[in-house]
């Protein structure tokens, strides 16, 4: 899902939903997109989630990993077991090249990506929350 926020408006822009509802949101300044994701899942990871963050990943509008977040219902994982279950699948993950590239890594930097990107202060723990 992605979403647009923004704290200003930008002139002129049309927001349209899958669903054909929208609105037109007028006048200036920025306008930030994130890709929100919204999960109600026992087990963690759900599948296919390598594959659905590696699209978040490489999204063109997402230039910082702060438009990414993925929000758990706290009533079926905690925190820790979601914060533990996500190191461990991307510890084993062998990062997609496009994703890498997309970041200015070469396809033998996965490791690294890791290390300089997703690791660096720990910024996975801000992508993914369990509420």
């Amino acid at each position: 899902m992605t979403t647009l926020r923004t704290d200003s408006t930008h002139s002129g822009i049309t927001i349209e939903y899958a669903d054909g509802s929208g609105f037109v949101h007028g006048g200036s300044g920025p306008l930030t997109v994130y890709s929100d994701e919204f999960k109600s899942v026992k087990d963690v990871p759900p599948a296919n989630f390598l594959e659905q963050f590696g699209k978040d990943l490489k999204n063109t509008e997402v230039s910082d990993l702060s438009q990414i977040k993925w929000i758990f219902d706290g009533k079926k994982v905690t925190q820790q077991q979601l914060t533990d279950a996500i190191k461990e699948t991307i510890d084993k993950w062998k990062v997609p090249e496009d994703v890498l590239n997309k970041w200015g890594y070469s396809k033998y930097q996965s490791d690294v990506f890791k290390t300089e990107v997703l690791y660096k202060d720990e910024i996975y723990k801000e992508i993914f929350k369990s509420y």
